[in-house]
């Protein structure tokens, strides 16, 4: 598989949701994230999702769909973001 991956990402593990269902982040960057689902979300779809940090503010977020990979607990799934909004 060839790197695409042009800024350093970081482990995170927090609640990420959606209006098809909750997921866990595994990493992020300033530009993506990468989180684990049950619900698959197609290639260059455009979603509006919420980063639960452990503590208050939450992230909403604007995103494109830019790969799902199928794992054997669900779908990974890598977020471009377009949007950002800390909310409180």
């Amino acid at each position: 598989m060839n790197e695409q991956r042009t800024n350093e990402r970081f482990n995170l593990c927090c609640l990420v949701t959606f209006r098809e269902g909750p997921g866990w982040s595994r990493n992020i960057s300033t530009t993506g994230i990468y989180f684990s689902t049950k619900k698959v979300l197609k290639e260059s779809e455009m979603i509006q999702f919420t980063i639960h940090l452990n503590q208050e503010p939450n992230v909403q977020c604007d995103g494109k769909v830019v790969r799902t990979e199928q794992r054997t607990d669900g779908y990974g799934v890598a977020i471009q973001f377009t949007e950002l909004f800390i909310i409180a």
